[in-house]
C-alpha cells in the first residue's frame, strides 16, 4: 500500500502539464523582465567560449566516491581522460551555449524517495528526494 501510494505520487508529480500562457501573461511575466538595479554588462562573460584548461580545472575538482547519474559515468572515470577527450567535451560545451541546446541525455536524471528521519507512513510528505543527474551536466565550468 505505501508502494504504491509513492509511485502514484511521483508519477503524478511528475507528469506533463501544458503551461497555460495566460496565465503566464498576467502574473508570471513580470517576474522575467530585467531588473533596473542589474547592470546587463555583468553577464557578457557568460557566453565567452570556454577553454580547455577551464573544463581541465572543473574536472579536477569534482569530488571522488559519489554516485553516478544515468550514464553510470563516474566522476573518477572522467578524471582519467585525455586532453584530446577534454577538446571534445570542451567543443561540446561551446556549442551547448552557442546553440541554447543540450543533448537530451543530459536531460535525463534518476530521482530516489528518501525516508525521512520520522518514521515512514503513508505519506510521501515524509519523503527527501536524492536527484541524480547527468555527470557531465557538473563538468561545465560555472565561472
Amino acid at each position: 500500500m505505501i508502494k504504491q501510494h509513492i509511485q502514484s505520487h511521483f508519477y503524478n508529480w511528475t507528469a506533463y502539464r501544458p503551461i497555460n500562457q495566460t496565465l503566464f501573461d498576467q502574473f508570471w511575466h513580470q517576474h522575467y523582465l530585467p531588473l533596473d538595479h542589474i547592470n546587463p554588462n555583468w553577464y557578457n562573460s557568460l557566453m565567452f567560449p570556454i577553454t580547455d584548461n577551464e573544463v581541465t580545472q572543473t574536472i579536477a575538482s569534482l569530488p571522488n566516491s559519489k554516485a553516478c547519474g544515468p550514464t553510470g559515468i563516474s566522476y573518477e572515470m572522467i578524471k582519467h581522460i585525455s586532453s584530446s577527450c577534454i577538446t571534445t567535451i570542451t567543443v561540446l560545451f561551446n556549442q551547448c551555449l552557442l546553440t541554447g541546446c543540450i543533448p537530451k541525455s543530459w536531460k535525463h536524471s534518476r530521482i530516489f524517495p528518501i525516508p525521512k528521519k520520522m518514521p515512514l507512513m503513508a505519506t510521501s510528505t515524509l519523503l527527501g528526494l536524492l536527484v541524480l543527474l547527468s555527470t557531465f551536466e557538473n563538468c561545465i565550468p560555472k565561472s
